[in-house]
């Protein structure tokens, strides 16, 4: 059982628990030392929190290096938004994807275009099977900042699956719609990924 410790005077913190001894290593990290020299290690405001959801969000907000969670601004297109978080994470129907973790069905990672690997950048920029697709996508963004075009492709491939903070929502809204229109108009996607 975990015990507070027990003082026999008043110390700042008494809501300290008390540790285990630790004869080695192996033991020292498990799960019930570990836990409770964290505890202990935590500021006594927070050991003196009751309520869970505090707790959690100030244990949270002490974590650094935590990544912020991806945009989709509001969006509401199921299909759409999978499609586009799979093209984020680069797992795919693409074949650069599909290479990349060996799956059965791709034997190498070059477009059916034979222009290059089908990459993100290939798909949304260069493939010659979507160029109608991209007439119409580049027209979309070029409404949103008329030189959204000047941009390196990497960065506007960046723009297309993740928008930009420059951006109000709106115009965000309208870069990922005309992103989402794009890759589910091209039927890339289309069947199962497996």
């Amino acid at each position: 059982m975990i015990e507070k410790k027990n003082f026999n005077y008043n110390v700042r913190d008494p809501d300290k628990l008390k540790t285990f001894y630790c004869r080695t290593e192996y033991f020292k990290n498990s799960f019930f030392p570990y836990t409770i020299n964290q505890w202990n290690n935590l500021d006594s405001w927070m050991r003196k929190l009751t309520s869970f959801t505090l707790f959690r969000k100030s244990l949270l907000g002490m974590r650094e290096g935590r990544p912020s969670p991806n945009p989709v601004y509001n969006i509401h297109n199921p299909l759409g938004l999978k499609l586009l978080t799979r093209l984020r994470l680069g797992l795919s129907h693409l074949r650069e994807h599909k290479f990349k973790y060996n799956f059965q069905d791709c034997i190498d990672p070059f477009c059916t275009c034979s222009i290059e690997t089908e990459s993100t950048k290939h798909f949304f920029l260069h493939c010659q099977n979507f160029v109608d697709l991209r007439v119409v996508l580049l027209n979309d963004i070029i409404t949103i900042d008329h030189g959204i075009l000047n941009t390196s492709d990497d960065n506007l491939v960046h723009l297309l699956l993740y928008g930009h903070q420059r951006y109000s929502l709106y115009e965000n809204q309208m870069l990922i719609q005309a992103s989402i229109n794009f890759i589910i108009n091209s039927e890339r996607f289309n069947g199962p990924l497996f």
